[in-house]
């Protein structure tokens, strides 16, 4: 299985290469040339992971759309008339849109509603992308939530910076409920897809969800750091959810994924691998915390 990866020095990627049970990847970037200079027809499977993520500062929508839409649906097209057989284009539960309701559970037919530009982005470049699939072109799309695992970045790699810098922390008893993945589980998605080369799209989550507590907890084993978790006043969990309403819903909100349809359509049951991930993430964290100094 001849396999090309669209996406340079991507965390997916190169958990990808790493952990797949495929052993021919190569990688292309489209930094440097455009999707019309890839040469498709030596590769079986095209993963497509480059994309515009969450941006503090404003982009405008057309950058997003000229990078999460208009590059993979090119791209997509060429790989398609060059024979090759399955297109997999990693999406994002933020699809979804607003989760903040606890009483939610989302599943493979929820309907979207994005409230971010990325979300957006991702919903339309998945709308254009299953037009193109054929039954001689299976176009995969695999939505998940946030990602951890060795050499992890954004929200997670934050977390940790805070658990690894301050001894006194704000989470004791958060009875929330988030979905998340690792890594190594997430590229057993994948190469579950590859193998019955399935086609539509498809939830990739842990077993279970955890709680924002728990995760602490789970990053402070790992840095064999003491921790002292207490409890906000419920005056201040107020304000901090009216001031900063995205950072309370990360931290405090619950967003729960049932994939039991992508289960059963994949025939497949993911092993737990929270505690050996968590432990290979903070691990990771650690020798780049090293080399800086």
């Amino acid at each position: 299985m001849r396999i090309l990866m669209i996406g340079e020095n991507s965390f997916i990627g190169e958990n990808f290469k790493n952990y797949s049970c495929y052993r021919t990847i190569n990688v292309a970037s489209l930094k440097t040339r455009t999707a019309e200079m890839i040469d498709y027809s030596q590769y079986d499977v095209i993963l497509f992971l480059a994309a515009i993520v969450h941006r503090r500062n404003k982009i405008p929508y057309n950058v997003y759309k000229s990078i999460n839409i208009d590059l993979p649906v090119k791209a997509a097209s060429l790989a398609r008339g060059s024979g090759v057989r399955q297109f997999i284009f990693m999406s994002s539960v933020s699809v979804y849109g607003n989760y903040k309701s606890k009483s939610i559970v989302f599943d493979e037919r929820t309907p979207c509603s994005p409230i971010t530009a990325y979300g957006r982005s991702k919903l339309e470049a998945e709308i254009k992308l299953n037009k193109l699939n054929t039954p001689d072109f299976s176009v995969s799309i695999i939505r998940s939530p946030l990602i951890y695992g060795e050499h992890v970045k954004g929200n997670m790699y934050d977390l940790i910076r805070l658990v690894d810098n301050f001894s006194l922390l704000p989470f004791a008893d958060i009875r929330n409920h988030r979905s998340f993945i690792a890594a190594e589980t997430l590229v057993e998605y994948i190469d579950r897809v590859i193998k019955i080369k399935a086609e539509g799209i498809y939830l990739a989550t842990d077993p279970v969800p955890v709680s924002t507590t728990k995760l602490v907890e789970l990053i402070a084993k790992y840095l064999n750091k003491k921790v002292l978790l207490f409890k906000l006043p419920g005056f201040l969990i107020k304000l901090s959810s009216l001031l900063k309403p995205d950072a309370f819903e990360k931290l405090f909100g619950s967003f729960v994924l049932d994939n039991s349809q992508t289960l059963q359509k994949l025939n497949f049951s993911p092993e737990m691998k929270i505690e050996e991930s968590f432990r290979k993430m903070v691990e990771t964290y650690m020798e780049m915390k090293t080399q800086k100094r």
